[in-house]
């Protein structure tokens, strides 16, 4: 992820880069939605789980980006507090997996 992106921004990219025309307005043709929430999405808005499911399956993305997708969406200090928790407690599961098979 870039400096200046967010984990959506990255994702949309992605999954963009997945369509036949690598634009938001293939990307929201592709979702059968507005390119208008796409363009929300990218300034901050939120995203329903359903569209974020959606755009990780497309983007063969790690569906753990939706934690982090939903910390950086979080609108108070306990919800970002919550997703970060969620999302390092996943990545010291997978970390503890990956030294248990050596």
């Amino acid at each position: 992820m870039g400096l200046d992106m967010s984990a959506i921004d990255d994702l949309i990219d992605l999954a963009r880069s997945k369509c036949d025309r690598p634009s938001d307005r293939a990307l929201a043709e592709r979702l059968k939605m507005s390119p208008n929430s796409i363009s929300v999405w990218r300034k901050g808005g939120k995203i329903t789980d359903e569209h974020l499911a959606l755009l990780i399956e497309l983007s063969n993305s790690d569906p753990s980006i939706a934690l982090q997708v939903r910390a950086e969406q979080a609108s108070s200090k306990a919800e970002i507090r919550l997703w970060n928790h969620m999302l390092t407690r996943l990545a010291s599961a997978a970390l503890l997996g990956v030294m248990y098979i050596m």
